[in-house]
């Protein structure tokens, strides 16, 4: 009984945290052997935490065990999956929050531009953590690499591809992942930690942090910090700047959490 429980538990939490099950993957997320519920919950706890993208912490592993402690109905199932998912978010937005300040340091501290034709150390840092050497466009690599620095996570993790799977130095291959994703949101909308882009119809784009945004007498601002860029807005630039852009209908944004 306590084996079907188990199963029962495991697809049930990975429908609501929207990771694909199966029972081999219901299999593997728990313990089936003779102990108790409690050892059961502990490692449960554990193996889900392993699954999902959040910090493996302490904290985190008790806040799933409560959740998973609570009586298996169709209420709680939901329940289960609502805490679960804030603890991820939580932990993605933590990520984020990283990320941008590491942005900001590039602009701010380090005051970050080219030597020479797309390169110079730090340049060829960003594009380095995208598997490129030095002469590409920068822009998107260092929202990568910042990403690194926030350690947002990559690659598939529990039927979810965080970050795009190639092509992260080039602007519409970010845009793709998010339209596949359902990541894009409306001007309106845009938070802190958001990123803008654009895409032109020759493929190619401008990609940019958004510390805020702003409507000022019916028209919306966002402040930017981008790479590759300049004072006038160009993304064929050769530092890292802080800037005002007024939106217009060829930006998009994505929400990273």
């Amino acid at each position: 009984m306590l084996r079907e429980k188990a199963i029962w538990y495991a697809s049930a939490i990975c429908a609501s945290l929207r990771i694909p099950s199966s029972p081999a993957l219901a299999e593997k997320l728990m313990l089936y052997d003779d102990y108790d519920l409690g050892t059961m919950l502990d490692s449960t706890a554990h193996r889900l935490i392993d699954h999902i993208p959040v910090d493996k912490t302490m904290e985190n592993i008790e806040r799933v065990k409560i959740a998973l402690k609570r009586t298996p109905s169709s209420k709680d199932l939901l329940a289960v999956g609502k805490t679960m998912q804030n603890t991820i978010d939580v932990n993605l937005k933590q990520c984020v929050e990283r990320a941008l300040l590491a942005a900001a340091k590039e602009a701010d501290v380090f005051k970050t531009k080219e030597v020479g034709n797309n390169s110079g150390p730090r340049v060829e840092m960003f594009l380095k953590s995208c598997g490129l050497g030095p002469g590409n466009p920068w822009c998107a690599a260092m929202v990568n690499w910042t990403l690194d620095q926030g350690d947002y996570p990559k690659g598939l993790i529990g039927g979810i591809q965080y970050r795009p799977a190639t092509g992260r130095a080039a602007v519409r291959y970010w845009l793709a992942w998010a339209i596949q994703n359902d990541l894009l949101v409306p001007i309106e909308k845009v938070q802190r930690g958001d990123l803008g882009l654009w895409v032109g119809a020759d493929g190619k784009g401008h990609m940019f942090w958004v510390p805020e945004a702003k409507k000022i007498l019916g028209i919306w601002w966002i402040r930017t910090i981008e790479g590759n860029g300049n004072e006038e807005g160009s993304r064929e630039g050769t530092k890292v700047v802080r800037k005002w852009r007024r939106c217009t209908s060829k930006y998009k944004f994505i929400r990273l959490w």
